[in-house]
């Protein structure tokens, strides 16, 4: 469910020149951000049900060893993921983009009612 629903922002993001990999060893459900010399690291999301509705925890790190090791994690990451392009995204099979479709709008629905339901 979780992948569908992030699948669905994929045409509009990768018409904007955004690079996606997904990670095809197993399933990865780490949360890392890597910019310059700054690591952050937790279970946040990054999302709009982790900004509303989880207690979410993160590290944030500012190191130069310490960023280039999780540089290098990355690096090896991305050797065991499939870039997706704009051509294949929309290429996929016609049951995958219905699974998609789904997903992305069932999403968009149990996000409005969890969000009526908190208010």
């Amino acid at each position: 469910m979780a992948r569908y629903i992030g699948q669905g922002h994929y045409k509009r993001l990768l018409k904007n020149k955004v690079k996606i990999y997904e990670y095809q060893e197993h399933f990865n459900h780490s949360k890392v951000v890597l910019i310059d010399d700054w690591v952050t690291i937790g279970s946040s999301n990054l999302d709009r049900w982790g900004a509303k509705w989880n207690l979410e925890a993160n590290q944030e790190i500012r190191d130069k060893v310490f960023s280039k090791s999780v540089y290098k994690m990355f690096q090896n990451d991305f050797s065991d993921c499939h870039e997706i392009t704009l051509e294949q995204w929309q290429q996929r099979a016609l049951s995958k983009k219905i699974k998609v479709w789904l997903w992305k709008h069932l999403g968009k629905i149990i996000a409005k009612i969890g969000l009526d339901g908190r208010k």
